[in-house]
């Protein structure tokens, strides 16, 4: 009887944690943990109980501060804690840096791209009670947050700053450099294609670096998402 497929360019600790955690992504927390275990590649002894440690810090640290109080106090707690105690925002300066989407070096630099900043973001309003879904948008990736009145657009990549509708449209084009397309989307992230687009993201700062192998492996990761 044959093994399990061993990988040709990913770290096989990598290839392991992270099909050992794609049958959990509808689980709390799953959507973390696989997009986590992507750190494994380039970092395979880092520790991503300490990941998850750290995250649940925030959120308690919001807990502390906001207990009895109204969901938009505790957003406001929310956003005082990530992005003025702890200082989290964009990495402008090397955006394309891998590292800028492994949540051991997020967790430490503070730094960290749209898409993982919005997980981040996520998941300790998740544990905070403050229903958030992530946003996938043209060249970004925002937070949708249910509010009691209605729903507020929040970008992490940017100190966490409020969006009207308008402004979502505006700073897209900022970025893209050009007026939407006629087709764009932007819809809420399904914690597959959440995770796709952090592969897709891994694969071109690799393939802009000439690091070939390292972007095979990050197609063969998303080979294994797609197959799951």
């Amino acid at each position: 009887m044959s093994g399990p497929i061993q990988p040709l360019h990913c770290h096989p600790a990598c290839y392991a944690a992270f099909g050992a955690a794609l049958p959990h992504l509808a689980e709390p927390g799953g959507l973390l943990r696989a997009a986590a275990t992507i750190a494994l590649h380039q970092h395979p002894s880092a520790d991503l109980e300490l990941v998850e440690e750290r995250i649940e810090g925030l959120a308690q640290q919001v807990r502390t501060a906001a207990q009895g109080r109204s969901q938009k106090a505790r957003l406001a707690l929310l956003h005082r804690v990530l992005f003025e105690e702890h200082d989290f925002q964009g990495d402008e300066q090397t955006y394309s840096n891998p590292s800028n989407s492994y949540f051991n070096t997020i967790l430490a630099t503070r730094r960290g791209l749209p898409i993982t900043l919005a997980l981040l973001y996520v998941e300790v309003a998740r544990r905070v009670g403050i229903p958030a879904h992530g946003l996938d948008a043209p060249a970004h990736f925002l937070v949708e947050v249910e509010e009691p009145d209605g729903l507020l657009i929040v970008d992490p990549f940017h100190r966490g700053s409020a969006l009207t509708r308008a402004e979502v449209l505006e700073r897209l084009q900022r970025t893209l450099g050009r007026p939407l397309p006629p087709d764009a989307r932007i819809a809420r992230a399904t914690p597959v294609g959440w995770l796709d687009r952090i592969l897709r993201n891994l694969e071109g700062s690799f393939g802009r670096a000439s690091r070939l192998e390292d972007q095979a492996a990050m197609g063969e990761l998303r080979a294994l998402l797609k197959a799951g």
